[in-house]
């Protein structure tokens, strides 16, 4: 049975980016639905549940988010891995009885992160140090209580484990640098109103989006390897029913 990951994509400027090669390497397919597809959408038949970021907050009445927390809370009850980024990481905590809203300022571009102990024996985090990661959100959550929080800084929680398997991180760790670039192109009036140059985003060090795509891979070959185990388990024992 090939392993399913169920992919919620909110803009087409969004993307798997540099998660991808590790989940195709085990040979995931990915699943990706739109915003207009999520009614349609289900966790029946999917391996693991990967719900990216978007321009809108997660309290936007106009979009289908409250559908997509019932998919995540599906996902989550029933022991679906599941990985939420940005945006995703806040619908990850509502779904799972945590909370989420604006923060206190905006956070955009490349910032150190600090690793928590919990990370340290987490299963998808562990080994990671000190980290630069890109960072673009006004809106910040709060895990439910008995979460791990695995990565903050001084603004906000920055990764959380929500039991075994769920996960909410809310920096961008999918970012290549033509998708960097696409978002300040797409987005340089917005960057010029917070006081940012634009390209400041993408003319970083190559070693820092080196560093960054290196832990997207890890962790994306650690989150497709549970996927994996799930669709393989799942094959035995309807193999042995």
């Amino acid at each position: 049975m090939t392993a399913k990951l169920l992919v919620i994509q909110h803009d087409n400027d969004t993307k798997l980016g540099a998660l991808e090669p590790a989940l195709r390497r085990h040979g995931i397919e990915p699943v990706v639905v739109t915003p207009d597809g999520v009614r349609a959408a289900s966790i029946e038949g999917m391996h693991g549940l990967l719900v990216l970021g978007g321009v809108m907050h997660p309290d936007n009445p106009a979009h289908e988010l409250a559908i997509e927390r019932e998919l995540i809370a599906e996902a989550h009850e029933t022991g679906v891995p599941v990985l939420g980024v940005c945006l995703g990481s806040q619908l990850v905590s509502q779904a799972c009885g945590g909370s989420a809203g604006p923060s206190l300022r905006s956070e955009i571009g490349w910032t150190p992160l600090e690793m928590c102990e919990a990370a340290d024996a987490d299963a998808l985090l562990s080994g990671v140090a000190a980290p630069t990661l890109f960072e673009w959100h006004s809106y910040c959550c709060t895990p439910p209580e008995g979460a791990a929080i695995l990565a903050e800084n001084e603004l906000c929680i920055q990764a959380f484990r929500i039991g075994q398997q769920t996960w909410g991180i809310q920096f961008h760790v999918e970012v290549t640098p033509a998708i960097v670039a696409e978002w300040a192109a797409i987005a340089a009036d917005v960057l010029h109103s917070e006081g940012i140059d634009p390209g400041l985003l993408v003319g970083v060090p190559a070693e820092t989006f080196e560093s960054s795509m290196a832990i997207a891979d890890l962790m994306a070959d650690r989150f497709g390897a549970l996927v994996a185990a799930r669709s393989a388990s799942l094959t035995e024992s309807s193999a042995t029913a």
